[in-house]
């Protein structure tokens, strides 16, 4: 008789296995990264091709507020709320500068403290949300070793490398969905994650049903804005009028090479189909893909904010992926929001299985190089060194315009997963239920 394949996810011996696999893994990568760095002295791949550009989706804003000019002439898409963060940081990091910043670059070349400090608050926030996610009664050795993992993990270390804000939104969805903390306390949380990364606005579907609530979260979220705003900026209204320009760009302002760097949505491979111009086939699979991913995604929709009998965490999951496979502008480390629901699910019998399969996700493939990209630019000097890339020398041909395994694989199946995760979790619930 066969055996169901559940059976061999279950036991802890699949877990212990698992667990050791992906450790190693992740640290085998990061001993790469340190190694290349120590010899090229630049970043591989899956960071960013300019290497200049570290930390920048810090010191970039900073720089503007500094300035005075986020929204009005930077254009800023960030909610003000994001730069009372910026200015915590600044301030810790003793940075006392007036007067107006020409170049962000020269602000973070000069402000090494406040880069440390801004990734002391990275790994703090990494390590809070996966603490409150932890689930400490099973006192299980290999969720820590799976825990340890995710902290030098692909998406976190290129969240990290940018030094972008979204580590904030993963410490405050990671509060949302645990189950300790009660409603009134959610709504408040949730107006603030709107305030961070305003594409958490899509968990509006979940309140759909519960006006009161809506209207609860819609207040409070305006409030936090209208008052960090009043802080930061008297333009801040502006905001608005920006996100909508940005939000139709489409991911049309990034460079198509550097949409693949680390890629979470199948839509990038738009930008791969660039470099096949005489594959019909290519851009018709592509596009193909993106119809069956929205269609999805509408039918989601409508259950999140209709349905009864799908639970409330599988319906914030949903949204998540939402957010991770919808857009080019989501980014790579839009995955570090997977890491709360991965204790969760592994926790859990009933999702166990999906546990395992989103912790693929995360498994670094950008070592296996694919094929190589015509480099066109001029040589960008490393911020961790006066080293240009490309390098001239024989040891290594243009490193970060070889399209890699992780370019291809993960967004694909980042896909599969949220198909798999709708039509099992809520068009198989959806029918048992009629049926019964």
């Amino acid at each position: 008789m066969k055996k169901n394949f559940n059976t061999y996810l279950q036991p802890r011996k699949f877990l212990v296995i698992f667990s050791a696999v992906f450790f190693l893994s992740q640290i085998l990568n990061l001993l790469r990264i340190i190694n290349f760095s120590a010899i090229y002295h630049y970043l591989p791949h899956p960071f960013v091709l300019n290497k200049a550009n570290t930390f920048m989706d810090f010191y970039n804003p900073l720089s503007w507020l500094i300035n005075g000019t986020i929204y009005n002439l930077s254009l800023s898409v960030y909610p003000p709320l994001n730069f009372l963060f910026v200015k915590a940081i600044s301030i810790m990091g003793l940075i006392n500068v007036r007067g107006p910043i020409l170049d962000a670059e020269i602000l973070r070349n000069n402000s090494s403290f406040t880069s440390a400090i801004l990734i002391s608050a990275y790994c703090i926030f990494i390590f809070i949300s996966i603490f409150i996610s932890y689930n400490f009664k099973n006192k299980s050795i290999p969720l820590l070793m799976i825990g340890i993992g995710l902290l030098v993990s692909p998406p976190v270390l290129f969240a990290l490398e940018r030094g972008n804000l979204i580590i904030l939104a993963l410490l405050f969805l990671a509060l949302y969905i645990n189950e300790k903390i009660n409603t009134t306390y959610k709504l408040i949380i949730l107006a603030i994650l709107i305030n961070i990364k305003p594409y958490f606005a899509i968990f509006f579907l979940l309140y759909i049903l519960k006006p009161k609530f809506l209207f609860l979260i819609l207040f409070i979220s305006f409030l936090i804005f209208v008052l960090s705003g009043i802080l930061i900026e008297n333009d801040f209204l502006l905001f608005f009028s920006n996100l909508l320009h940005f939000g139709g760009t489409d991911g049309n302002i990034i460079p198509q090479f550097d949409q693949l760097t680390f890629p979470s949505s199948i839509v990038i491979h738009s930008a791969l189909a660039h470099f096949f111009p005489n594959s019909i086939y290519i851009n018709l699979f592509i596009n193909f893909l993106k119809y069956i991913l929205y269609i999805t995604i509408l039918y989601s929709f409508v259950l999140v904010s209709l349905s009864k009998i799908i639970p409330n965490i599988y319906k914030i999951f949903s949204l998540v992926m939402i957010i991770t496979n919808y857009s080019v502008m989501s980014g790579g480390y839009s995955f570090i929001f997977y890491t709360p629901f991965i204790f969760v699910f592994l926790n859990d019998p009933n999702l166990r299985k999906f546990g395992y399969y989103l912790l693929i996700v995360f498994i670094p493939l950008d070592f296996i190089k694919l094929f190589l990209a015509p480099y066109q630019g001029i040589p960008l000097a490393s911020y961790l060194s006066i080293a240009l890339f490309p390098n001239s020398t024989n040891h290594i041909v243009l490193p970060d315009r070889i399209i890699h395994l992780g370019t291809l694989l993960r967004p694909f199946f980042n896909f599969l997963l949220f198909e798999y995760f709708i039509y099992n979790y809520f068009y198989k619930r959806s029918i048992n239920f009629k049926q019964l």
